[in-house]
C-alpha cells in the first residue's frame, strides 16, 4: 500500500515537472520568436505597456465621437461600423443633411461669413430710457440725444448697405413721424439714426428698425 502511494507522488511529480517544463519551453519559444520577429521580450511589463496604449487609444476615439456628436446620427453609425476605415465623401464634405438642427450657430462662423448675415437693431420704445434688441451681443445702439442713435456694428462698414423703418412695437406706434439715417467716414463703424416729428426739424425718441446688409 505503501509502495504504490509514493508511486503515485512519483508519478505525480513526473508528471507535474513535465507540463511545467513544457508551459517553459512554450513561453520560450513564443518569447524567442517574438524577439526575433519584433526586437522586444515579451514580458508581463510589455504587456501592461501594451494594455496603455490600447486603452488610451479607446479614449481618443471616444473624445473623437465626442467631437462628431453634433453630425452623428443612429442611421449613420449603423450603416458604418469603422471596419472600412475612414472614408471621407469624396470632393464633397459634410452636406446639409449630415449637420445636426442647432448645430451651427452665429457664434461659430468664421468674421468675414458673419459680416455677410444681414444685421439688425431695434429699439424697442418711444421713451429715452427704452431697451434695445440686437442680433448679437458684439452690436451696440447708443442713444446720443433726443431722437440722435447710432448704431455700432464693431466693424467697418465699408461695401455695405443699411435700411431704418419706424417700427411698431408690442402693438406701440411709433412716436416720430420721419427716420434718416447717415454714415460717416469718422465713424466707419457706425450707422447713425435720425427719428424727427411730422415738421422733419423736430427730433423726437421713437421706437425704430434698422437692418444692415454686407
Amino acid at each position: 500500500m505503501l509502495r504504490n502511494w509514493w508511486a503515485g507522488v512519483a508519478v505525480g511529480v513526473a508528471v507535474g515537472v513535465a507540463c511545467a517544463l513544457g508551459a517553459v519551453v512554450a513561453v520560450s519559444a513564443a518569447t524567442g520568436q517574438a524577439r526575433a520577429q519584433s526586437g522586444f521580450t515579451v514580458s508581463a511589463a510589455q504587456l501592461q505597456i501594451n494594455q496603455r496604449i490600447s486603452q488610451a487609444s479607446v479614449r481618443r476615439s471616444n473624445r473623437a465621437l465626442n467631437h462628431l456628436a453634433p453630425v452623428r446620427t443612429q442611421a449613420s453609425d449603423a450603416a458604418d461600423d469603422g471596419t472600412g476605415g475612414v472614408k471621407p465623401p469624396a470632393g464633397t464634405g459634410w452636406t446639409a443633411e449630415h449637420i445636426a438642427d442647432g448645430a451651427v450657430g452665429r457664434a461659430k462662423l468664421a468674421t468675414d461669413v458673419r459680416a455677410a448675415l444681414p444685421r439688425w437693431a431695434i429699439k424697442t420704445g418711444n421713451d429715452a430710457a427704452a431697451p434695445a434688441r440686437t442680433s448679437s451681443p458684439g452690436i451696440q445702439l447708443t442713444r446720443v440725444g433726443q431722437g440722435f442713435h447710432h448704431l455700432d456694428l464693431g466693424s467697418p462698414l465699408a461695401g455695405c448697405s443699411w435700411s431704418g423703418t419706424l417700427s411698431n412695437d408690442a402693438g406701440t406706434l411709433p412716436a416720430a413721424a420721419i427716420l434718416r439715417t447717415s454714415f460717416s467716414n469718422a465713424f466707419p463703424t457706425r450707422v447713425a439714426v435720425f427719428t424727427f416729428a411730422t415738421d422733419g426739424v423736430t427730433q423726437v425718441d421713437s421706437s425704430f428698425t434698422l437692418h444692415v446688409f454686407c
